[in-house]
């Protein structure tokens, strides 16, 4: 059986900005888009409400109420 996953647990902040550019046809995917907010939420001290699991390969909503009124307004 063949994947195509990509480990976004190793992602570094580098590739990440270089993924968001003014150019419309080089919008980021939406994986990158998530990296990156879950990686500047981690940085805010909000992984109260949604962050990485421990392994890295997957987040998790802590607190849905929250999420729904801090995170996803955003």
């Amino acid at each position: 059986m063949n994947h195509d996953y990509r480990d976004y647990s190793q992602v570094t902040k580098e590739f990440e900005e270089s993924q968001f550019t003014n150019d419309p046809q080089h919008e980021p995917t939406f994986p990158v888009k998530l990296h990156y907010l879950l990686s500047e939420l981690e940085k805010d001290g909000l992984e109260a409400i949604v962050g990485w699991q421990v392994h890295g390969r997957c987040f998790v909503v802590r607190d849905q109420a929250r999420f729904a009124k801090e995170i996803l307004p955003m």
